[in-house]
């Protein structure tokens, strides 16, 4: 219950998602409530290391969603007892990361940050109060932050059969081509083909 950060030391959420693209690799502190505790995922690296991830959704009085993705054990265990809108953070010395398939500024856990669970200090205890009142939805959805569309999944028949007679459209096709055929009288006349 230590204060680590004098009063208005911490950046707001609404400051850090302004940053947009300058914010990769800056070093900030913020104080914000927490909105969501996700499941630790567990996978194996290429060296064959065991890691964890753990993807914590925060709010504070200027924004409703931000995300910190917390990579230590240690603090992923931490994590698993935050409470929704009851435990306030004091995150010191986060990263910044700029999401690009999210298309969002978001935050990590490294060896030099530290994050101190409900500490004592007006600053706190206002945003505790305000956690309280707010009316906020408390359920994230998975791409919450995502802005681009979701693409819909189809096989290629199925595809040019839903599109009719409309001459003009824009595909992103995942497949192995056995056969194109590229004649006058063929229905697809691709203007563009680039493989990945």
């Amino acid at each position: 219950n230590l204060p680590l950060q004098p009063p208005g030391q911490h950046s707001s959420i609404r400051e850090l998602l302004g940053l947009g693209l300058n914010a990769n690799g800056q070093s900030v502190s913020v104080l914000a409530v927490v909105k969501q505790v996700k499941q630790p995922v567990s996978f194996v690296t290429r060296d064959g290391r065991n890691v964890q991830r753990c993807e914590v959704k925060l709010f504070d009085h200027t924004a409703d969603e931000f995300e910190l993705t917390i990579w230590d054990k240690e603090v992923i265990t931490l994590a698993k007892n935050w409470v929704s809108r009851e435990n306030i953070l004091s995150i010191i010395s986060a990263k910044l990361v700029y999401n690009k398939y999210k298309n969002v500024v978001a935050a990590k856990c490294d060896a030099t940050t530290l994050i101190v669970t409900n500490p004592s200090s007006e600053e706190a205890h206002n945003l505790y109060r305000h956690a309280q009142t707010v009316s906020i939805s408390l359920e994230v959805e998975e791409d919450s932050g995502k802005k681009s569309f979701a693409p819909e999944r189809m096989s290629i028949y199925d595809f040019i059969v839903s599109r009719g007679n409309e001459n003009n459209f824009t595909a992103e096709i995942f497949c192995c081509i056995t056969e194109i055929n590229l004649s006058e009288n063929s229905r697809m006349k691709p203007v563009n083909i680039r493989c990945r």
